[in-house]
Parts: structure tokens; sequence; C-alpha cells
């Protein structure tokens, strides 16, 4: 199992430039309104849209990367 931490401000918003950035380069059409409800957590602490995990690690691995 990996090491979890934090991510600074800085890595998060890398993180999420890089999410939103995929998104956009696949479907340049998707409105944010979108975008927002797949990611929605819902009670049960997942989001609304499972498959969103898998490209919100992807994201943050390249933040990671891009800030060491």
């Amino acid at each position: 199992m990996s090491e979890q931490r934090r991510l600074t401000e800085h890595e998060g918003l890398r993180a999420m430039f890089f999410y939103l950035d995929e998104i956009w380069s696949k479907m340049p059409q998707t409105e944010i309104g979108a975008v927002l409800s797949e990611i929605q957590m819902l009670r049960n602490g997942e989001p609304a849209d499972r498959a969103v995990i898998g490209d919100w690690h992807d994201a943050v691995l390249k933040a990671l990367r891009e800030t060491q």
C-alpha cells in the first residue's frame, strides 16, 4: 500500500488543472455542470461517478511528479 499525504494548495490546484484539462481534451463540449455532477461527493464519501476516481488519481500523480 502506498503512503498517503495531503496535497499542498499548489499541488491540489495543479491536480485540478490536469484533471479538467484531460476532460476538456477528450470532450471539449462538456459543461462545468456536468463535471461537477460527476465529482459530487455522495453521503457514502464516494463521487457520484466512480469512474472519475482513476482520472483524479492520474491527475494527482502528474501534479506530484511536476512539483518534485
